[in-house]
């Protein structure tokens, strides 16, 4: 593939230049070609944006998840169709939002090729937990972190009483033992 130069001097051309090759230098520059190859993490990457996006225009999670098992229970399609589908689709979204989709894109291609931007970026995937589809550590809900209290809570009643029974245990025991008469 040839350099793209992907620097605030060097301007690469929109009309002459595809979308997707301007994208890759950046790849390269932010993750190198490890991850920037890694069809695990690239289709993690692109399942949150895609997810971020549903969320942003009002989808509900209830039924994204719907649709995941939906999509899940039927066989996998064929990548390049599956491709052309999701840009129809997301064209499709774009006029019924009233987005720009290509406006939208070069915005944040723009953005991201700022060199701060690529190096939070960079950062963040340093950062992300090896192995797991997730971007980042995730701290439980407050729903969870009630629950754990809750849990917590009776641990601790629970285990106090035992200390009371056994406090209890030892008091009926020297009841108990014969007293020495003086």
């Amino acid at each position: 593939m040839a350099e793209v130069d992907i620097s605030a001097h060097g301007q690469m051309s929109k009309k002459s230049i595809p979308f997707q090759k301007r994208v890759a230098p950046w790849m390269q520059e932010c993750f190198g070609p490890v991850i920037s190859a890694d069809k695990v993490e690239r289709n993690h990457r692109f399942l949150e944006e895609a997810l971020e996006l549903i969320q942003a225009c009002s989808c509900s999670r209830n039924d994204a998840l719907q649709l995941v098992d939906y999509v899940y229970s039927r066989p996998a399609g064929e990548p390049s169709q599956e491709v052309g589908g999701v840009m129809v689709t997301l064209a499709a979204l774009c006029l019924a939002q009233g987005l720009d989709m290509h406006a939208a894109s070069e915005t944040e291609l723009a953005r991201i090729l700022q060199p701060e931007i690529v190096l939070k970026i960079r950062a963040k995937q340093a950062a992300k937990p090896k192995g797991s589809p997730l971007p980042q550590s995730v701290k439980s809900s407050s729903s969870d972190e009630d629950h754990l209290r809750f849990l917590l809570d009776q641990a601790e009643t629970y285990l106090a009483g035992i200390c009371r029974l056994e406090h209890f245990r030892k008091t009926v025991e020297q009841l108990r033992k014969p007293t020495d008469p003086l």
